[in-house]
């Protein structure tokens, strides 16, 4: 099909809302069902006039009807929701992977040459820094060059340590692969609860918005975020209560997994997030009777 660029953004946002509304749901897969209205619709237009415009587009999606109308109510699977997700990612990533091992050969051949003619002691940090700058320029194979970058950043970090000796003007070189994989890391590992927090609380039905709203004493239409919300918080507390906990039996642990962040961590500090995550997780815990009423009256009785 020859469409104009208006009826292309058309049909892509109708496809993605499709892909939308069918994650999540056992019965269904979002490629096959994207594959089945891509088909419709080019029967649909077989023998029109081209450029096919977005108003003859828009004519056939609405004779398709709503994305909801391919799952009809069912329920949606957090986890097939996350695989859905993360399929399209998987597939990219895997394609990257592939060309990764010829590549990233021939840069380290290129970067070693350079390498052997400098000072033992800088041989490490211009290592990090080569191979970060190599990922900037290669950047589909970014990821595995800071990986290898942060590996000798940590491993001249560490031998200096081990020797006495300062860094000086080598961190220039050995901080940027620290700080980007550090700074991820740690995002990662204090956030993480928000995510699965976020998918349960798509475990509600639009269709019984009313009733929880009813029971959590909202809008209907603040029920999805005051449930994520709400799932967050607690989530996250938790986690913040362990983590605090875990930093005062290992109070070198930060400095060991956030290099060059946390280096000044004290009990004392690991002591404050703890009562902070506690107050916030007993608050959450004084609204866990309405959280039960909307599990037990409006998810398991569906």
């Amino acid at each position: 099909m020859n469409l104009t660029l208006e009826a292309q953004e058309t049909l892509d946002a109708y496809l993605a809302d499709v892909r939308s509304a069918v994650m999540g749901h056992a019965s269904v897969s979002p490629d096959e069902i994207e594959q089945d209205v891509r088909d419709h619709v080019q029967a649909s237009l077989e023998g029109v006039e081209q450029p096919i415009t977005a108003a003859k587009i828009e004519e056939v999606l609405e004779r398709l009807g709503p994305p909801s109308q391919w799952v009809a109510g069912e329920r949606r699977s957090i986890w097939k929701y996350l695989t859905d997700s993360l399929k399209p990612v998987g597939h990219k990533a895997v394609e990257q992977i592939k060309a990764l091992p010829g590549e990233a050969y021939q840069a380290g051949r290129g970067l070693a040459a350079c390498v052997r003619g400098l000072s033992h002691d800088w041989r490490l940090a211009y290592l990090a820094f080569g191979l970060f700058a190599l990922g900037l320029i290669a950047f589909p194979l970014f990821p595995a060059f800071l990986i290898a970058s942060y590996i000798a950043a940590r491993a001249d970090a560490s031998l200096a340590r081990e020797r006495g000796e300062t860094l000086g003007a080598r961190r220039w070189l050995i901080y940027p692969p620290m700080v980007i994989v550090s700074l991820a890391f740690m995002i990662a590992l204090v956030f993480w609860p928000v995510i699965p927090s976020v998918a349960m609380s798509h475990e509600i039905p639009r269709s019984q918005y009313s009733t929880a709203g009813e029971i959590m004493h909202v809008s209907p239409r603040a029920v999805q975020p005051v449930s994520a919300i709400y799932m967050a918080i607690g989530t996250v507390s938790l986690w913040w209560s362990i983590l605090s906990l875990l930093v005062l039996r290992f109070p070198n642990l930060p400095a060991t997994l956030f290099p060059p962040f946390c280096k000044s961590v004290r009990r004392i500090d690991a002591l404050l997030v703890l009562l902070l995550a506690g107050t916030a997780l007993v608050i959450w815990l004084s609204k866990v009777d309405v959280a039960w009423t909307v599990l037990n009256k409006v998810i398991w009785r569906m």
